[in-house]
């Protein structure tokens, strides 16, 4: 094949909503963005990053302590906000007794009990 480059083929606006007209084409255009195999990938997370090179995988990554980033894990897909979340606690078990783990743990509980009775 021919190599293209594309940045950034998003069809959604950061906040979810189709791009005006493109929402009309969106579902073809989805899938036809899917058929490419993605080179580069950076993405920011609140704690660290998603990097992708080609051919390698994509490499989550952590904040370190003294500035740069700690490699926590590599993963052949873009993983999703479920499996970056589980990178997270496993590498930060003190964590997830805190914040929003502590509140999805907690609700989690109070669902338990509530459906017994």
């Amino acid at each position: 094949g021919i190599p293209i480059v594309l940045i950034n083929p998003s069809v959604k606006s950061p906040g979810g909503e189709n791009l005006g007209a493109l929402g009309l084409y969106s579902l073809g255009l989805s899938e036809f963005l899917g058929n490419f195999e993605t080179a580069y990938y950076l993405r920011s997370i609140p704690w660290g990053l998603i990097l992708r090179q080609y051919p390698g995988g994509y490499q989550i990554y952590q904040n370190a302590p003294r500035g740069g980033f700690d490699l926590l894990e590599t993963k052949n897909k873009i993983p999703s906000g479920e499996e970056l979340e589980r990178i997270y606690y496993e590498a930060n078990p003190d964590e997830e007794d805190q914040g929003l783990g502590a509140m999805a743990k907690g609700l989690g509980r109070f669902l338990d009990q509530y459906s017994r009775g």
